[in-house]
């Protein structure tokens, strides 16, 4: 089981609006067709769907209506699991699934139902972990993939198996065995590494042999590491916020309201407008320097009962 609380609810912003005027927020349930009511993880495709990983199967919203893909026992290229960890829309349109148990699968054709499953290596050098919790795609379209207490694995662009990434250069045995919670790459092609207690960097991520890698500093439950589209690296740990401007080597602490609690996930849209999820509710960042701090209780009637974990803005 991930170790992360999760969102009670799906709850989709009209993000276009005005800075004076509150967000309006619909909120989608099992009623609408959501195939539970934890969504661990959001991402958009190159076509606009948003896809969300459930810890009931994994779901593709069209704007109009959900779309659920579950285990099928008896069928080997159906989703191998139903309790969805994570899940990531790359450029090439494939969408990839992280696993509680089962590994990682990809759907390469939405229409087609099918997955191609990539199990955990008993052998240990490829995907060591069946517990995926986190994904990123590199900027040649190479694939990292975060784990429960097993560290990361790298797929090239245009492989079928992934390789544990103690294969591919020196890592630190804290690494080797890390529960990776998130990672992003930046504009220069070092990825950034958020496990259970310190942010991590790795040099070259797109190189045959990546690295250096490096312990950047011990932070408790790096849960939340984003690149927004200005080059800022934003680091949620616990219940801070920390954020890195591009040509800067220095994390600076942000200022959160006092009851907001653990950071989640952090997003940005084409405003320039940051978004973080707390487990408080949303803070939104304004590109104007201010910021608006949204409680569960203003969202929307009778959600005083949810929190805000996972966060996708959609174009």
């Amino acid at each position: 089981m991930r170790l992360l609380s999760i969102i009670g609810c799906l709850l989709l912003p009209s993000l276009a609006l005005a800075d004076a005027i509150a967000p309006a927020f619909r909120l989608y349930g099992i009623a609408d067709g959501l195939p539970a009511v934890s969504a661990m993880d959001l991402t958009q495709d190159p076509g606009g769907h948003l896809w969300i990983a459930t810890r009931d199967g994994l779901a593709r919203f069209d704007g109009l209506g959900f779309k659920v893909f579950r285990n099928a026992p008896d069928d080997a290229t159906s989703l191998p699991c139903n309790d969805v960890q994570t899940t990531l829309a790359t450029r090439d349109g494939r969408i990839w699934v992280g696993c509680e148990s089962t590994g990682l699968a990809m759907l390469d054709d939405s229409e087609d139902n099918q997955f191609t499953r990539i199990a955990p290596d008993p052998a240990g050098n490829g995907l060591r972990g069946g517990d995926v919790f986190a994904l990123t795609e590199t900027a040649r379209g190479d694939l990292y993939i975060g784990t429960y207490a097993q560290g990361l694995a790298r797929l090239r662009q245009g492989d079928t198996v992934p390789v544990a990434l103690d294969q591919l250069m020196s890592l630190d045995p804290a690494l080797r065995t890390a529960t990776v919670l998130d990672m992003a790459v930046d504009t220069q092609g070092v990825l950034w590494v958020g496990t259970l207690d310190s942010l991590w960097r790795i040099d070259a991520a797109d190189s045959d042999t990546p690295g250096p890698a490096r312990k950047v500093v011990e932070l408790p439950l790096v849960n939340a590491v984003e690149m927004t589209r200005d080059g800022t690296l934003w680091v949620g740990a616990n219940a801070a916020l920390f954020r890195r401007t591009a040509g800067s080597d220095t994390l600076s602490r942000v200022v959160l309201p006092a009851d907001a609690g653990l950071v989640e996930s952090v997003v940005d849209t084409d405003s320039g407008d940051v978004w973080v999820a707390v487990r408080g509710g949303l803070l939104r960042l304004r590109s104007d320097g201010g910021s608006d701090w949204i409680r569960p209780r203003r969202c929307a009637r009778s959600i005083a009962r949810y929190r805000c974990a996972r966060l996708a803005a959609r174009s």
